[in-house]
């Protein structure tokens, strides 16, 4: 048996597959620890894994003394044989070097080559460079080499990369050939690993289990101004063009009450979170930011979408969706009330295409957090 600490960011996508992986490895005999921001202890707690406090990881790329001190100061005398951690995180992956202990890292989303990057290339290289001399200074005081700035590792994606083995948790078909080449060595792509439990309240049971047209509006955790924008208004989009219409039910998740007035007849402003996996199935299509844990676990079960990417991956995944035919693609500045009325339309039509029903048969053949604890285990064993 190994002690294994899992640390991820406080964001649900990052969050829940690492629970996941952590229960699977639990059930293999191992004391698995999470390592999180102590607003996610309940959610931790409940699923019986052991859990470190933390409180220092707002933001990834900043803070980083103060995060790696309070990791040495919160696993104190604790012996760990591995760590698992977020590639987006490097103060745990820092610990894990200055105590000599091997890791594992992993990422929730596909890790996009350079020419893919929002920006013009010449900013990001500028800003790359900035944050490589963030972190150096960093390794420098803790006594630890700098890192040279052509490595993945001094991507804010992959500061936490490990040499040994990297998980991506996507589904293959998401990914093109041409991204795959950019992996880094010993990159592994299981699927997709997800964490819910059934906290679905009896009334919420009792409108799923109407004979209405659901359409199931997502949102996503990231804290970030120009992402809530967008969101609002493909919510408020949504629901001026199917208010009052009582042959549809609009579900709105989303964890923010911003609406200020009274709601509709038809609409339920769902505020539980974690919930999406939940939902999706009920409903008959799915208007999504386009968030890569949310995007599969709509595939999964076989749903037509609506993808209004806020940016970034979000972008590339909801092109690869519009060419596999499962999803209508509307950029944030492209959206009009005649353009999501007609996307949905189209995605309607989609219901229980064979593209869809292939993909969901094939993604429920993986098992990404079986495939996930083994490979994991391979690296314990070495």
């Amino acid at each position: 048996m190994a002690n294994i600490l899992i640390s991820t960011q406080r964001l649900l996508g990052h969050l829940l597959p690492g629970i996941k992986l952590g229960m699977e490895l639990k059930k293999k005999g191992h004391h698995v620890v999470m390592l999180g921001h102590t607003s996610n202890q309940k959610m931790i707690c409940e699923s019986e894994l052991d859990f470190i406090s933390i409180g220092w990881d707002k933001v990834p790329n900043l803070y980083l003394y103060e995060f790696y001190s309070e990791i040495i100061d919160q696993i104190d005398k604790k012996r760990f044989d591995l760590f698992i951690c977020d590639s987006t995180q490097s103060p745990p992956v820092y610990v894990a070097e200055k105590l000599n202990i091997p890791w594992v890292s992993f990422q929730t989303t596909i890790p996009l080559p350079e020419e893919f990057m929002p920006g013009r290339a010449k900013v990001n290289r500028r800003l790359r460079n900035e944050y490589t001399n963030h972190l150096n200074t960093l390794r420098n005081r803790i006594g630890l080499p700098p890192l040279d700035s052509e490595l993945y590792r001094t991507r804010g994606d992959l500061v936490g990369l490990s040499s040994q083995l990297h998980l991506i948790m996507v589904y293959p078909e998401l990914i093109d050939e041409t991204i795959t080449t950019y992996f880094p060595p010993n990159t592994y792509v299981v699927g997709n690993i997800n964490y819910q439990k059934n906290t679905l309240s009896p009334q919420i049971k009792k409108i799923l289990a109407t004979h209405k047209t659901k359409i199931l509006v997502c949102t996503s955790s990231i804290p970030r101004l120009e992402y809530r924008e967008s969101m609002n208004r493909y919510i408020e989009t949504t629901i001026d063009l199917f208010a009052n219409n009582m042959d549809i039910q609009l579900l709105i998740s989303d964890t923010q009450d911003w609406w200020g007035e009274e709601l509709p007849l038809n609409v339920e402003w769902i505020q539980e979170t974690p919930i999406h996996d939940q939902l999706i199935p009920y409903a008959d299509i799915v208007v999504t930011h386009g968030g890569c844990g949310t995007l599969q676990n709509v595939i999964k079960s076989g749903k037509p979408m609506v993808i209004i990417p806020l940016g970034g991956d979000h972008e590339v995944l909801g092109d690869k969706c519009r060419r596999l035919e499962i999803a209508e693609l509307i950029f944030p500045e492209d959206l009009t009330p005649e353009r999501l009325a007609h996307a949905i339309q189209v995605t309607m039509e989609r219901k229980e295409s064979s593209q869809l029903l292939a993909l969901m048969k094939k993604t429920k053949g993986y098992q990404p957090e079986i495939r996930s604890a083994e490979l994991v285990e391979d690296i314990i064993l070495r």
